[in-house]
């Protein structure tokens, strides 16, 4: 198995570690800024999650090992790009990120 380097956002609900970023619970002033920038790259993640369980239905449910969840996820996100530089219509998405 290759390791990788990053770190993951998380919600308020899980604690701070090294590889995972969480917002800060009662910001000052100079920390509401970082609370903002990790809200919004959340979003962006939680949107193109929905984006691709949209195009993808295999990945509503993937009941496989946590390497070959990731091998199937990264071959639907090169598909999708594929569909894009195609200029495939996107799925529909509501307000939420979700289906309609």
């Amino acid at each position: 198995m290759r390791e990788l380097s990053g770190v993951l956002l998380g919600d308020r609900v899980y604690g701070c570690q090294p590889f995972l970023l969480t917002p800060f619970t009662d910001p000052q002033e100079a920390q509401q800024a970082y609370n903002h920038a990790h809200a919004r790259t959340r979003a962006r993640v939680e949107m193109t999650f929905g984006l691709l369980k949209a195009r993808f239905h295999c990945l509503h449910k993937l009941r496989v090992s946590p390497v070959r969840a990731c091998d199937i996820t990264v071959a639907c996100a090169a598909l999708h790009n594929v569909a894009c530089l195609r200029k495939e219509r996107a799925p529909r998405l509501g307000q939420s990120g979700n289906l309609p």
